[in-house]
């Protein structure tokens, strides 16, 4: 198995990603200007996930049914 390096390449939808040691979170807005919005104004939707997606190829011969 081979490692998929998660970064603006494979991570498609979010305005920016909020990197830590073991996870990415990916914002609709530039994380780094969060402050300057008003809590109430985001309410959790600028950090919601919505319409991100994660995008690879795979050589693998087993598909699983969605």
């Amino acid at each position: 198995m081979q490692p998929i390096t998660l970064d603006s390449q494979t991570i498609l939808g979010a305005l920016s990603l909020e990197r830590y040691d073991e996870f990415i979170k990916p914002w609709r807005i530039d994380y780094n200007d969060k402050d300057f919005f008003t809590p109430n104004l985001l309410d959790g939707h600028a950090e919601a996930p919505a319409g991100v997606r994660i995008t690879f190829e795979t050589n693998s011969s087993v598909t699983f049914p969605m």
